[in-house]
């Protein structure tokens, strides 16, 4: 599990991107719904971690 970015940090980034609100949730959906594994960032929280890895844009 990569605990360097959480999903809250994640949806900014895609909100960059496409230019347009992501919901967390959405962000969440869409990774589950890629086979990523996901776990709470902790109880009670709305957010997660990813089994992603990051690598430094070039």
């Amino acid at each position: 599990m990569n605990r360097t970015r959480s999903s809250y940090g994640l949806k900014h980034d895609a909100e960059r991107e496409a230019g347009d609100y992501v919901a967390n949730g959405m962000l969440i959906a869409a990774a589950l719904a890629l086979d990523f594994s996901a776990e709470r960032t902790h109880a009670g929280s709305p957010n997660a971690y990813f089994n992603i890895s990051f690598k430094a844009a070039a």
